[in-house]
């Protein structure tokens, strides 16, 4: 009988180490799993916040003057429209629609001064300061036009 009892007893000394085994292993695991879980989910986290666009603020828009262009249609020797109002930094194409040469020449000063344009050709100025800028055909007297420029 003290041979059964001792088998027992080494049987559950056995059995017993077995458990400590299985829960030591299982404590591993489940400490394990957290440490994962808490490191995915601050990653996602972090990650989210860096592709969440509702809190980002747009960068401030900068003042930039919009240019307009007008187009002056030389034909019928005369400058259609012969008297434009723009602003600064606005452009200005001449278009020559005749069949003849003509120019865009200052009245005063060298602002306008085009080559000879031949027909379909076209000269373009950027106006860069107020101001009332007349101008004229060399080849034909008669052809005027002014920009006034605020």
């Amino acid at each position: 009988m003290a041979k059964k009892a001792k088998k027992q007893e080494v049987r559950q000394e056995t059995s017993s180490g077995k458990w400590i085994i299985i829960v030591g292993v299982i404590v591993i695991l489940v400490i394990t799993a957290i440490f994962f879980l808490q490191r995915d989910t601050k990653t996602n986290s972090e990650q989210n916040d860096s592709n969440d666009l509702t809190n980002l603020t747009p960068p401030p828009i900068p003042n930039i003057p919009v240019k307009t262009t007008y187009n002056v249609d030389i034909k019928d020797m005369s400058y259609n429209a012969s008297v434009l109002r723009i602003k600064v930094g606005d452009v200005v194409i001449w278009t020559n629609r005749d069949n003849v040469t003509h120019s865009v020449t200052s009245d005063t000063g060298s602002e306008l001064n085009s080559p000879q344009l031949s027909y379909q050709h076209i000269y373009q100025h950027t106006f860069s300061r107020n101001g009332t800028y007349d101008y004229h055909c060399i080849f034909h007297s008669s052809m005027r036009g002014r920009i006034i420029v605020v």
